[in-house]
């Protein structure tokens, strides 16, 4: 006789997996992120508290830099 899981504990189990998939493309897109560090940006010269790639974040919108 073969045991069959109740829909519920399924859900569950599938509910948990999702979240845990979730939560490892939330880490690994976190250790991508660039801190950025504050400078004199490159485009404008205005100095700034946080530049990514020597860019603050108006000139990278207005470059569309990501």
């Amino acid at each position: 006789m073969a045991f069959h899981k109740d829909p519920l504990d399924r859900a569950t189990e599938l509910a948990e997996e999702e979240r845990a998939h979730n939560e490892a493309e939330v880490r690994r897109q976190a250790a991508a992120f660039d801190p950025g560090a504050p400078g004199v940006c490159v485009e404008c010269g205005q100095s700034m508290p946080r530049l990514v790639r020597g860019l603050c974040c108006p000139c990278r919108d207005a470059l569309g830099v990501a």
